[in-house]
């Protein structure tokens, strides 16, 4: 028997935590609130074994929550539900759902629930989310509220006992933060202060550390009585349990130094200092973070990984698990001693720098530290890179034309070392590609020659560097033209050598396959066949034309498609034979009774010699 079971998960997104301050437990909101119909849980976590214990479903818009030490529950706002749930912290189910008026809009907010936090035995405090709201003391057992005061947008904390609760404004550019007393169930103002320099506007995130020492507001650091101790720069989410550590978005603070001497794991507005373990607990790529915070402070070395080689930039990456305000790279040749630096101020949290203008025929080591004001790691180990072993970057075949019907002309342009680039053809619908050409390092043109007219072609190129290959370039595809006639011919030079030679010559006429010369004499109407010369022929000689007549050319130039019309025609018209010069030196002698030896000295342009004799 099969049964179908059909999951839905929901990733880890906390929006809100906070710690324990009696245990190695912490508790959070995780919500992902850019999702429509989005569920909140509460989850419970345990710094000591660094792992989730156990987690509930706590409706939407969770907006904040409180641990009440004093009633055993965790108290969970649904802001725009209109809620207010009660969890029971020995069994982490919702034991009671209070009422309260879902949130109308921006200046009709009344009565809904935006922050709660957790006050003496059956009380807290509620907050409304609005530009002027009602903040309201809450009677958990009775499910009313027994006191308010109308107050500016912002929120609040109370301190450890539960008596002196701290408003932030957070909606005026006169914000101020509050101490009341609310004992007797009455809220009675004991300060009112806008500390010297802080944000503008305030901020709705009150802190208080666990031993009601110090108070965290916009900026401000300031004593349980509000009174002013340093403008910390930027705003502080959690503390330590002294007030001595602020943890902002980005760097940790030292209150006591008044310096920033750690960076944040991960930069987050969500975080919590956990007492009982002293690690401090945020979200970083879907997981959570742990850290202990300890001085002297002390920074774990990052480790290195395989890099990444692409487009002639390499990226190297490391993990890492310390609270950095920065790293510093360096480099060198391998086989050298001397390092260089990379960058000595890589940002906090990253995991991978990119170094270009390195050689790729060139063997290099890397190294990393972290380092913060307060202290450095140790240099990782070593990371060899050869990039003899990683490809070259792809080459971009940027022009496949053709310019004949016999022929397709390739471009492209390379990036990066190579020993080789290999050129590959497939016809148009198939995956069948077959190397055409194996060429030399550094070539940018191919021509594919010998197609058929009219034929479809596809072309793909990559580099060679060694024993590895690039990936291939984009594909470009070409069709040949249908072949047609081609272009009429010129003679070019035409000229009598001699008597009874004429020589011709012409330049090569694309698409020609042969071409038919043909002649005629200047007392002749009709043309003849000369010769028919070859593609390649581009020059003849005529030997059988006579001295001192005139001859006619013209030439066609002719392929599978026809003939081209006839060229211009040439005339040419061959020298007279000069009359030879008279011989000289004219003598005989008698060699017996019946033989007589004659010579003479050499005429010029004689063809041969006639002799005659005289008897008597």
């Amino acid at each position: 028997m099969v049964i179908p079971v059909e999951l839905s998960l929901d990733t880890l997104h906390l929006t809100v935590i906070k710690s324990d301050p009696l245990s190695s437990k912490l508790y959070a909101i995780s919500e992902n609130t850019e999702t429509p119909g989005s569920k909140a849980y509460l989850v419970e976590i345990d710094s000591a074994t660094e792992s989730i214990l156990r987690v509930a479903e706590v409706g939407t818009s969770a907006t904040d929550f409180t641990l009440h030490r004093h009633d055993g529950k965790i108290y969970v706002t649904n802001w725009q539900g209109g809620s207010l749930l009660a969890v029971d912290r020995a069994t982490f189910r919702v034991t009671r759902t209070y009422p309260f008026t879902p949130f109308g809009g921006m200046g009709y907010g009344e009565n809904d629930v935006y922050k709660v936090a957790a006050g003496g035995p059956g009380r807290i405090v509620v907050e409304e989310q609005d530009q002027w709201i009602e903040v309201s003391i809450y009677n958990t057992t009775t499910g009313t509220k027994v006191a308010n005061i109308g107050l500016r947008e912002g929120g609040g904390a109370f301190d450890s006992t539960g008596r002196y609760y701290y408003h932030g404004e957070n909606n005026s550019s006169g914000a101020s933060i509050y101490r009341h007393d609310v004992t007797g169930d009455a809220f009675t103002q004991l300060a009112q202060v806008r500390p010297d320099g802080i944000s503008y506007y305030g901020s709705r995130t009150v802190i208080v550390s666990e031993n009601n020492q110090r108070v965290f507001w916009a900026n401000a650091v300031m004593n349980a009585n509000l009174a002013f101790e340093w403008k910390i720069g930027e705003e502080v989410f959690s503390c330590s349990p002294d007030g001595r550590f602020a943890f902002a978005e980005g760097k940790i603070y030292d209150i006591n130094r008044r310096l920033a001497i750690l960076g944040m794991p991960v930069s987050t507005r969500v975080s919590a200092f956990n007492s009982t373990t002293g690690k401090l607990v945020t979200q970083g790529n879907g997981k959570l973070l742990f850290n202990g915070i300890t001085l002297p402070s002390a920074l774990q070395a990052p480790v290195l990984q395989t890099p990444q080689w692409i487009g002639n930039v390499l990226t190297i990456k490391w993990t890492e698990n310390s609270l950095e305000t920065g790293f510093h790279l360096q480099r060198r040749i391998s086989g050298t001693s001397a390092w260089t630096d990379v960058s000595t101020t890589v940002e906090q949290n990253l995991t991978s720098h990119p170094i270009s203008g390195l050689n790729d025929s060139t063997s290099y080591e890397f190294r990393i530290r972290a380092f913060s004001p307060e202290a450095s790691s140790d240099w990782s180990s070593p990371l060899v890179v050869d990039l003899n072993q990683f490809p070259s970057a792809a080459p971009v075949l940027t022009t496949a034309s053709a310019s004949t019907p016999y022929r397709v002309n390739l471009s492209w342009s390379l990036s990066g070392g190579n020993t080789g680039v290999v050129v590959e053809r497939a016809s148009p619908a198939a995956e069948d590609w077959q190397v055409i050409a194996n060429l030399p390092s550094g070539t940018t043109t191919f021509a594919h020659l010998d197609l058929q007219p009219s034929s479809s072609h596809r072309y793909r190129v990559k580099a060679v560097k060694g024993n590895v290959s690039s990936a291939y370039s984009n594909i470009r595809s070409a069709t040949t033209p249908a072949l047609s006639a081609p272009g009429t011919p010129n003679i070019s030079s035409y000229s009598a050598q001699a008597a009874n030679r004429v020589q011709l010559g012409w330049s090569a006429v694309s698409l020609a396959a042969s071409y038919r010369l043909e002649r005629k004499r200047s007392t002749e109407t009709d043309w003849s066949l000369l010769a028919e010369p070859s593609q390649e022929t581009l020059s003849h000689t005529d030997n059988t034309v006579a001295a001192g007549t005139t001859h006619s050319y013209r030439l066609f130039a002719i392929n599978a498609a026809g003939t081209s019309s006839a060229s211009a025609v040439r005339t040419v018209t061959t020298p007279q034979l000069p009359v030879p010069t008279v011989p000289q030196n004219l003598a005989g002698q008698a060699h017996s009774s019946n033989k007589v030896a004659l010579s003479w000295s050499d005429s010029t342009n004689e063809t041969g010699y006639r002799i005659e004799r005289n008897i008597g």
